[in-house]
Order: C-alpha cells, then sequence, then structure tokens
C-alpha cells in the first residue's frame, strides 16, 4: 500500500438495501404474461421469507433459483428492488421486468433477452442473473 493509499482511501461502495415487499402497488403496477404468474409468486414468497435475512451468496449456496434472484437481484441492478405480497394481484415494474426475462428465455430468444439483461443488470452480474433466469424459466416449464 502507497502513501497515496493511505492518503486517499476508497470508500467501499454502500450495500444495496434489502428488497421491500409491499402490500398495496398504489404506484407500481405493470402488466405480465399470465404464463408467468406461478414463477413470479414463487420469487415473492421468497423475497418476504428472506426479507429479514442477511446477505445471501449466489453462487453454490441456494439450489433454489427463486431464493437466489429474490435475495441477490438489487445487488446486481445496483438499486432497491420492490416486490409485492404474494396475494396482491398487480405487480411492479420489476416483477414485469423478470417475466420478461423469464418469457425471453422460454422462448429462446436470445435478443431480448441480452437487451434485458444489458438494460438493467450491471455487467459483472449479467451472468449469475442470466444462469439464475435460466434456471428459473426452465423451472417455469414444469410448474
Amino acid at each position: 500500500m502507497s502513501f497515496l493509499d493511505l492518503m486517499n482511501p476508497r470508500p467501499e461502495p454502500a450495500p444495496v438495501p434489502a428488497p421491500i415487499v409491499a402490500r398495496s402497488a398504489a404506484r407500481h403496477t405493470a402488466p405480465i404474461a399470465p404464463d408467468q404468474i406461478p414463477a413470479i409468486e414463487r420469487i415473492r414468497k421468497e423475497a418476504e421469507r428472506h426479507r429479514a435475512s442477511p446477505r445471501r451468496p449466489v453462487h453454490g449456496a441456494d439450489p433454489d433459483p427463486a431464493t437466489a434472484l429474490a435475495c441477490n437481484l438489487g445487488d446486481a441492478i445496483g438499486k432497491r428492488v420492490y416486490f409485492l405480497c404474494p396475494e396482491c394481484s398487480t405487480y411492479t415494474f420489476d416483477e414485469a421486468w423478470i417475466a420478461r426475462l423469464l418469457s425471453s428465455f422460454q422462448a429462446g430468444d436470445t435478443r431480448s433477452t441480452q437487451f434485458l439483461l444489458s438494460s438493467r443488470v450491471l455487467p459483472a452480474a449479467r451472468g449469475w442473473v442470466a444462469v439464475l433466469a435460466s434456471d428459473l424459466a426452465t423451472l417455469g416449464r414444469k410448474i
């Protein structure tokens, strides 16, 4: 460590706050495809269940892609993610974005997938978000 590093320390990046699970969608409403509702409901349940939990590592720690995505998407996007409670019949922009990403994986539409990932996800996180979304889309076909 040099003298300049001691004089000008680099601040640690602030952690992204935990996802918010809201009871109302008064200002957050977006349409989603009906075939994606079960996957979004699953992510909502995991977000609600883990909202007070400590951060979970993405790689190898959790075999459930819905849990890993719900707990870590805020870090990948770089801002807080909004999920509604599982009983809500409306969807936030974040939930609609996830539904579109899952639909693009299921349809095999690589251009839409790349666009959706590059439009919101930080470059360093695009790989693991793509893997989790692909796994969740594959599981969504079985739900």
